[in-house]
């Protein structure tokens, strides 16, 4: 027991010839004392954090103690110990662990500390140790990685690397924890030991773990050199994405990567497409761990003189195939000549985009240039004329798909339309000569399609025309010119006479009296006029006269009219209408009167109203010109005197100026005749140009087929004779309007006054049935009026 090696620690010290055995350097003395006191204040917080916990994690048994009162008198005796060598860095002693054996038996230590003897050479040591039975229980912590025996007697410090710092990355790295590792151990001799995020239990925030382990002094060195390095020596260059395309690539990080690599130079290269390269290194600033760093200039030496970048283009004419077999032996040659991870090389269309070290890529460029003659691109003009280019595009296109898809590279399509080629001598004299037998015999003519009856089908039946040229191996289009044709309805013969129309003015009456007592359908109202408002709500009756002055408030007596019952009055209806106008402006006065009386005829005629009565506007109290009031009224209402419909003007008795110009210019419209003017109708119609485009042959028989359809799509159709003797000109209007509307043309045969009908085949036998229909219906009309005679006789 007394011949076996004692631990090193820093309270004994073996003999001069064990130490030079175990080459352990010597130990300083001069920090004893602290390094005593240190012990006896960590034995005390062990002893008291087991007092609380039964299952406690002790990281170092260096200092403890079992009495840290009388700590000087006794030291631990250890025995059975062999000296051995640690995997990185220093020496280390081992020994049969009796304290804290794993899943074992061990001994409770009573410790009697000695009075501490110093001398040159040792420490004395006392240690007397008694078995007991202890389990001791093992929990992750920091210096999880360093054995909790009692060989292990140097102290430690762990420098934590949180996942959140950029430093973090090179820890990912297996050469740069090489390096680090061997130069603390040649700089500071110190083990080092890294562990990952897995024996990192006791922060979930930290990624890596670097354990330091040696001399207390060497250890406090080697871990302020280790966050000087990390903390104040981090730099980073970033390169912007719109440098190159290499920037944001991340083949192009890996080849810098490599290459300061292969340098012995600490780096770490990160490319983003949103960023671009991003390159970290430390700094070459400090005293320490300078084969970790590097400067700048280093880095850009990289980036601007070993590496390069370029581009090789070949020309869009060129056959994607041959292309493809060009850039493949570009390809080819790089990996015969050069690492693949020393080039990055990506294909573009007809481009390709090269990185990597500048002589890789020098080589590359100069082999381009040595095969570049090969592919040499001829350009032909092709002298074809408008339409035969059409014809080209139109009528041979699964030929042409099929020429361009063996010589892709020619783009035929593209080409036809440009009237220029591109591409191999030998390749483009081949294709043009199959053009030109294509376009040989082709011509271009048109016709038109004249026929009206047509006209309305044309639009629909275009696409139809379309497939009739392509049948007979014709391209055919279609033009189209708007026109218009006037047709007139022919006259009624019971309304023919040598002098001309009765005058529409008969069924205009003039009378003089109270407004009120018109026995009429409708009595028109002005409700602008405070006297005449009055006079009416008065003889109407209270219920009239609430229901108007309510609607007076409310705002619902506008422009459009408002309409009430007659009340007690003798008209079935009354219409209240507003009107007011600029009295010295007759233009204002004849639209505010034509407001006024078309607003009330449209009504009555829209409610089926016979008779209407209105009052002689602007005679009253506003004092107009009887003459110009009359001429403007009675202008205004013999327009719609053929409707069927009465229209009484009624003055005030004592306007007898007012009441004789009434019946003068009455009198003027009864007697004048108006001149025969039969109704007329337009009829918009499209004229047809049809254009063909193919051989001689083939047009004329496009034609033809062209014709044939037209005919089989509209029909002439004669029917009876016309009733001019019995029906009305309102009635040959309606019918003829329907004609019209149905794109079908009326005519009346001057000669046997039978109808023909012209047009769209179902539209002109619609068109006979609706004319059919409409002569029984007059027919029965007629029949009912001549009983209704006989029975009044």
């Amino acid at each position: 027991m007394a011949d076996s090696p004692r631990p090193f620690t820093p309270f004994n010290r073996q003999s001069n010839e064990t130490t030079a055995k175990s080459s352990i350097p010597a130990i300083n003395f001069e920090g004893l004392s602290s390094i005593e006191s240190t012990a006896i204040a960590r034995q005390a917080k062990h002893y008291e954090i087991k007092s609380s916990n039964k299952k406690i994690e002790i990281h170092d048994i260096d200092w403890l103690c079992s009495n840290p009162t009388s700590a000087r008198e006794s030291i631990i005796d250890r025995t059975n110990q062999v000296q051995s060598t640690h995997s990185i860095g220093m020496p280390k002693t081992s020994t049969d662990d009796y304290l804290f054996q794993r899943q074992q038996p061990t001994t409770t230590i009573e410790n009697t500390c000695n009075t501490m003897q110093s001398t040159s050479i040792s420490l004395p040591t006392t240690f007397t140790a008694a078995p007991v039975t202890y389990n001791k229980t093992t929990y992750p912590s920091e210096n999880a990685g360093r054995p909790l025996t009692a060989k292990s007697r140097l102290p430690t410090q762990s420098y934590k690397i949180p996942r959140d710092k950029q430093y973090t990355k090179f820890f990912q790295h297996d050469r740069f924890c090489e390096s680090l590792q061997l130069a603390l151990i040649e700089q500071f001799s110190v083990q080092v030991q890294i562990m990952n995020a897995r024996d990192n239990y006791s922060d979930a925030n930290v990624a890596y773990t670097v354990v330091l382990s040696g001399s207390q002094v060497q250890v406090t060195l080697a871990y302020d050199a280790l966050e000087m390095l990390l903390t104040m020596s981090l730099q980073k260059k970033t390169l912007d994405k719109n440098i190159g395309f290499w920037v944001c690539k991340p083949e192009a990080a890996h080849i810098i990567q490599q290459y300061a690599n292969q340098m012995n130079i600490i780096c770490l290269c990160d490319s983003s497409k949103d960023i671009g390269l991003t390159i970290y290194y430390f700094t070459a600033t400090m005293t320490s761990l300078k084969d970790l760093c590097t400067t700048e200039a280093d880095i850009n030496d990289i980036i601007h003189r070993k590496c390069a970048s370029g581009t090789i283009t070949v020309s869009e004419g060129v056959d994607v195939t041959v292309m493809n077999e060009y850039f493949q032996k570009l390809q080819t040659f790089y990996l015969q000549t050069s690492n693949k991870d020393s080039i990055m090389m990506i294909r573009q269309n007809n481009c390709m985009l090269l990185f990597g070290l500048a002589h890789l890529v020098e080589s590359i460029i100069a082999e381009h240039e040595k095969l570049k003659p090969k592919l040499v691109i001829t350009q032909i003009e092709l002298n074809l004329q408008d339409y035969q280019i059409e014809y080209l595009l139109g009528m041979f296109q699964n030929e042409l798909q099929q020429l361009e898809e063996q010589n892709a590279s020619l783009q035929i399509f593209n080409g036809i339309k440009n009237r220029f080629i591109a591409g191999p001598s030998k390749t483009i004299d081949a294709v043009k000569e199959k053009l030109n037998q294509m376009v040989t015999i082709i011509q271009r003519k048109q016709f038109i399609i004249d026929d009206i009856r047509f006209s309305s089908l044309a639009v629909v039946e275009e696409k139809h025309l379309v497939e009739i040229g392509l049948a007979h191996k014709c391209l055919s289009k279609t033009e189209f010119e708007s026109t218009e044709k006037i047709y007139s309805a022919p006259i009624p013969s019971f309304d023919r006479s040598a002098n001309g129309f009765t005058p529409s003015a008969m069924s205009i009456d003039i009378r003089t009296g109270d407004l009120a007592e018109q026995s009429v359908d409708t009595v028109v109202v002005c409700s602008t006029s405070q006297y005449l408002l009055n006079d009416i709500l008065d003889k109407a009756g209270t219920s009239i006269k609430n229901q108007v002055i309510e609607a007076l408030q409310n705002g619902q007596i506008t422009y459009n009219g408002y309409e009430t019952s007659g009340g007690q009055l003798f008209c079935q209806r009354l219409l209240f209408v507003p009107w007011t106008t600029q009295k010295l402006d007759d233009r204002n006065l004849r639209q505010s009167i034509h407001i006024f009386f078309t607003t009330a005829i449209i009504h009555a005629l829209n409610t089926q109203q016979t008779s209407i009565a209105f009052p002689a506007l602007g005679c009253g109290e506003l004092k107009y010109d009887p003459k110009l009031i009359a001429e403007v009224i009675l202008d205004e209402t013999q327009r719609y005197a053929n409707f069927n419909l009465k229209i009484l003007i009624v003055l005030l008795p004592n306007k007898h100026e007012a009441y004789e110009a009434f019946c003068v210019k009455l009198a003027e419209l009864r007697q004048r005749k108006t001149a025969i003017n039969p109704t007329r109708f337009r009829y918009p119609y499209k004229i047809t140009k049809v254009i063909l485009i193919g051989s001689e042959e083939n047009m004329k028989s496009c034609r033809k087929a062209v014709q044939d359809h037209v005919h089989k799509c509209v029909q002439t159709e004669e029917c009876d004779e016309f009733p001019l003797h019995t029906w009305d000109q309102a009635t040959i209007d309606i019918f003829y309007k329907y004609c019209f509307e149905q794109h079908v043309i009326p005519e009346v045969n001057s000669t046997n006054e039978k109808l023909q009908l012209a047009g769209p085949k179902d539209k002109v036998m619609d068109t006979k049935t609706e004319f059919y229909r409409m002569k029984s219906r007059k027919a029965e009309e007629a029949r009912i009026a001549s009983y209704a005679r006989i029975a009044i006789w």
